[in-house]
């Protein structure tokens, strides 16, 4: 009688301790109902080993310790149940439950905001990342941008500011409201204000802090400023790079090629400082790594700036005046109208002169590149680079690159090959097509002195972001990559 009582105790409280470590009401009620039931057998041995009486008709009749199989059993079987069932708790948690934050829904997840200010629109990039090993990872992104750039807003900044509110808003939708009060925003404005007067340009920023300090996010002293030329090629590098898989690894880091609205970046890794140009040499902090990297900007070297000079426009710190502009890279006899700097201008196409449109055309943009003094540093014979922003568009305006597939490589031969093509044939549907291409071969032939043989690599996205310099900027923002010197 005596074993019979401990048994009947031991199992009652392993099954009570069973049902207490399961999540689930459903699970517990079920073991607490087992529980009662060897409550009420180890109640009724009690009873027969003091009074000899029993209520039950199966321990009266004299076969107690038939009772000392049922424990045994429901032990059993409560275990097996306990093991499937953990089993499938913790695959279903697996697939349906995202990691937790105290401070609410999506754990783990950190966001930013950042805004490239360009020549000639504006694009949010609220980035989601989460942190491991102290280091911060890209999850996903927000992208949307807006047309025209800020820099068409000098004489309405608060008309230009607003053109931001609709992208305010949906970052607002993007990002839980219990991390508004702690995600950082700002706004880097790139050549478009840079090529403004300091008065009209700190007008406009003027105006987006106004907006800015309306929404809930968290606002530095700095948050809306001009970007360094050299800065915006340094974060540029950074995203190629990060995205790559490069940065923490032994791999060669890739070259940077940005050609913008109103100018153009080249940023690579240099071994030291010897025999360079001291100014254009930044030393940096890459997660943990330190680095020396050679960034510098062509202002005023731009697609669309380009186009301006070619035609025979000049850019000042006081703004362009509006005016009419023959052009033998145009269509023949083609008159048409465009907007650059806040400004309508009237274009009209001329013959060419000599054999050729394209060697017209590209006599024109030769002079240009030749007069603007462009570095060609010897290390960047031994760098592999990625070309960006306005090399890719135009190329696959002109079904140069198929970004379908994500982009790919093309050769400089391969641009002027572009060039010759386009301007045998102006359609006037792209009347740009045959400048645009004379202008970005000399610019990596003439002026930056990339053989025709070189290669480069073009896309818009890798993994599914932006390539950018504000993924880079936000992770100057957390820290993880950090300019020291010029």
């Amino acid at each position: 009688m005596f074993h019979e009582i401990i048994i009947s105790s031991v199992t009652t409280i392993l099954i009570g301790a069973i049902a207490v470590s399961f999540p689930h009401i459903q699970s517990q009620m079920l073991f607490a109902l087992i529980g009662l039931l060897l409550f009420v057998i180890l109640v009724e041995l009690l009873l027969k080993m003091i009074t000899g009486k029993t209520r039950l008709r199966t321990l009266r009749n004299g076969y107690g310790r038939a009772w000392l199989v049922l424990p045994a059993i429901l032990t059993v079987t409560c275990f097996l149940v306990f093991i499937v069932q953990s089993d499938v708790l913790t695959k279903s948690s697996e697939m349906t439950t995202e990691p937790k934050d105290p401070r609410g829904e999506h754990s783990l997840y950190f966001y930013g905001i950042m805004f490239d200010a360009g020549s000639t629109g504006s694009r949010i990039h609220v980035f989601r990342f989460t942190k491991s090993d102290g280091y911060y990872q890209l999850v996903d992104e927000l992208f949307e941008q807006v047309k025209p750039g800020l820099s068409s807003f000098a004489d309405r900044p608060k008309e230009g500011a607003e053109t931001l509110r609709s992208m305010l808003n949906n970052a607002k939708k993007f990002i839980p409201k219990n991390q508004w009060s702690e995600t950082p925003i700002g706004l880097k404005a790139t050549a478009g204000l840079r090529l403004l007067s300091n008065e009209t340009a700190q007008r406009l920023l003027d105006e987006v802090s106004e907006l800015f300090q309306s929404y809930p996010f968290q606002m530095a002293d700095n948050s809306v400023s001009i970007l360094e030329g050299a800065d915006e090629g340094l974060f540029c590098w950074f995203t190629i790079n990060f995205l790559h898989g490069i940065i923490g690894n032994s791999s060669p880091t890739l070259g940077v090629l940005d050609l913008g609205g109103g100018s153009t970046q080249i940023t690579f890794h240099v071994a030291s400082k010897k025999g360079k140009a001291e100014d254009r040499i930044v030393a940096a902090k890459v997660f943990d790594d330190n680095m020396t990297l050679y960034s510098h900007s062509y202002l005023g070297l731009g697609l669309m700036s380009g186009r301006f000079q070619i035609l025979g426009g000049r850019e000042t710190p006081h703004g362009i005046e509006s005016g009419t502009f023959h052009s033998p890279c145009l269509p023949d006899n083609h008159t048409d109208t465009w907007k650059h700097g806040g400004k309508e201008h009237t274009l009209r196409g001329i013959p060419a002169v000599s054999s050729s449109r394209f060697e017209d055309c590209y006599s024109i943009v030769h002079k240009i590149i030749k007069s603007s003094n462009i570095d060609q540093p010897e290390d960047m014979k031994k760098t592999e680079f990625y070309a960006i922003s306005y090399y890719v568009d135009r190329a696959t305006d002109i079904d140069l690159l198929d970004l379908s597939s994500g982009g790919g490589k093309l050769t400089v031969q391969e641009f002027f090959d572009a060039a010759k093509k386009e301007c045998s044939n102006v359609s006037k549907k792209d009347m740009f097509s045959c400048m645009d291409m004379c202008f970005i071969s000399a610019l990596l032939h003439d002026g930056l002195g990339l053989h025709k043989t070189s290669k480069l690599l073009l896309g818009k996205k890798i993994r599914d972001v932006e390539i950018a310099w504000p993924l880079g900027a936000m992770f100057d923002v957390y820290g993880q990559f950090r300019r020291f010197t010029s």
